[in-house]
């Protein structure tokens, strides 16, 4: 009964979106352009895929219930809004100010850092000029 109840629609947050193991988080990690924040870490790489995100989160953090916790707002909060994200492979490391805050909170808070951060990356070293406008 229970099986029945799941959908494998647009709801679901596939494999293929995600940043799993040392080889693959390894190239956001080192040539991606890094964003800090009082709450999160931002990672992001462009990439020519739809998009992938990957959470670093040790056990310093908390438990595992508040390390299973802000992942799965994480997770959902990146499903939601797929369409923001595509283009770029993302790694989020929760910083613990966001511990036991509500979901809308740290939702607001990676959209904004996320927004900011993927519209430094259309930009060159400089951060000037998007690269599809060149120089005089």
């Amino acid at each position: 009964m229970i099986l029945a109840m799941r959908g494998k629609g647009s709801e679901r947050f596939p494999a293929g979106r995600r940043i799993k193991g040392y080889r693959a988080f390894d190239p956001v990690m080192r040539g991606g352009r890094v964003n800090r924040s009082e709450w999160f870490t931002l990672h992001v790489l462009t990439t020519a895929t739809p998009g992938r995100l990957g959470i670093s989160l040790g056990r310093r953090y908390g438990s595992a219930v508040e390390r299973n916790r802000i992942k799965r707002l994480i997770r959902e909060t990146y499903r939601k809004n797929k369409d923001l994200f595509a283009g770029v492979d993302i790694v989020v490391h929760p910083r613990p100010p966001c511990r036991g805050q509500d979901h809308q909170a740290v939702a607001r808070t990676l959209l904004s850092q996320a927004r900011a951060v993927i519209a430094m990356e259309g930009c060159d070293e400089q951060g000037d000029n998007p690269p599809d406008q060149g120089r005089p």
